[in-house]
């Protein structure tokens, strides 16, 4: 289950057999939880280099549930294709 945010990480001829996040997927989570604290304290751009720790924790999440270490029964994750977990009436907003 591969995306444009999750693949198998690849490093000097090594492939992982687990996904991680990508790139873009590194990115992306890092612009929506700023997005999130912004929303919330009204203060544009209030968390920008804040929220490593809050990333980490989302990131190590994902791992888990892609990789299927999550003792969540019935659980299938779907990839959306949306580029962002804010809604359209969030991103409309920031316009």
């Amino acid at each position: 289950m591969t995306s444009k945010y999750l693949d198998n990480y690849t490093e000097e001829g090594f492939t992982s057999n687990k996904l991680s996040l990508t790139s873009e997927g590194f990115m992306s989570l890092t612009y929506d939880i700023e997005q999130l604290v912004d929303k919330y304290t009204g203060v544009e751009e209030s968390s920008f280099g804040q929220c490593a720790e809050i990333r980490e924790d989302i990131m190590i999440l994902i791992h888990n549930i892609v990789n299927n270490k999550c003792d969540i029964e019935g659980y299938e994750v779907l990839y959306t294709g949306g580029d962002s977990a804010l809604s359209q009436d969030d991103l409309e907003e920031q316009d």
